[in-house]
Parts: C-alpha cells; sequence; structure tokens
C-alpha cells in the first residue's frame, strides 16, 4: 500500500500523559507471498527527534517549527512517515516548496476547515 511495508504505532501512557510511541515495521516481500511477517521497532518518537517529552510544545519546537529550516529534520520526518529516505519520491518531495507547506498545514490542523485555512495563508 502506498509502497510502504505495514507499521504500526505503540504508545506508552502514564495516566493521560502520552510518554512516547515506537512505531515497529516488518518488511514485505516483494517476490509475493511470504510464509511469516517480523514486525521489528524502527524509532521511538522520543529517540528519533531528540525530545524530552512528547508535550505540543516539545513537538512544535523541535519537529514542526523546524520542518521549514532544518532539510534534514524533514528528511528524517519524511522518511520515517514513508518508511524509505531515498529514491526520487523523497528528493523530489524535499525539494517541492507546496508539499512542504501542506504537510506542516496537515500537521497543524487535524480538521479539514483548519486545513483548507492554512493552505492559502502560506502561499501555496
Amino acid at each position: 500500500v502506498y509502497e510502504n511495508n505495514p507499521s504500526f504505532r505503540v504508545w506508552r501512557y502514564r495516566g493521560s500523559e502520552v510518554l512516547d510511541f515506537t512505531v515497529y515495521a516488518a518488511d514485505l516481500d516483494k517476490q509475493g507471498p511470504q510464509k511469516e511477517l517480523v514486525f521489528r521497532p524502527l524509532y521511538s518518537a522520543r529517540a528519533g527527534y531528540g525530545l524530552a517529552s512528547l508535550s505540543a510544545k516539545e513537538w512544535r519546537s523541535k519537529v514542526l517549527d523546524q520542518l521549514t529550516v532544518d532539510p534534514e529534520i524533514y528528511r528524517r520526518y519524511l522518511g520515517r512517515v514513508w518508511q524509505m529516505t531515498e529514491g526520487e519520491k523523497v528528493e523530489s518531495a524535499l525539494h517541492d516548496e507546496a508539499f512542504l507547506a501542506k504537510t506542516v498545514c496537515s500537521m497543524q490542523h487535524v480538521h479539514e476547515a483548519g486545513y483548507s485555512t492554512c493552505i492559502p495563508s502560506s502561499g501555496v
């Protein structure tokens, strides 16, 4: 699906506080059916982005606000979302200002109305 291998997140909580999440993924055999699917941890959000916590303030300052100014964080973010770090699709996205603006808007606004307002204001 979408050229990605299957994955899932395991969230860690303490009461209502989100502590971290870890993404697990498996590699599909491109040749066809396989006997078993082995999931392995890919990264945790806190370790992967150097976060002290998963608070909205921390995520915004160290990830979201950095996407437009630090190409390495944007590359790391796309690589983790897409489970691929190289290739034409990745390189194209990394150099597409409109795609970056849409990525940032989608992270800032979970509801369509906010996203739709964000896109024009971002210059896209």
